[in-house]
């Protein structure tokens, strides 16, 4: 997600046990490709199939 263009709504929801709080974050999606995991190194990120 990129930072530069972003925006954050936070909220205040009504519960019977307390109120909560909904933060909502909204930016521009980054496509990325991904290259697996070599050696030793766990594998991380999204993979799409």
């Amino acid at each position: 997600m990129l930072a530069t263009d972003f925006g954050i709504a936070i909220e205040r929801v009504a519960n019977p046990k307390g109120d909560r709080v909904k933060i909502t974050m909204s930016g521009k999606f980054l496509p990325y490709k991904y290259y697996g995991a070599s050696g030793n190194v766990p594998e991380y990120g999204f993979k799409e199939g």
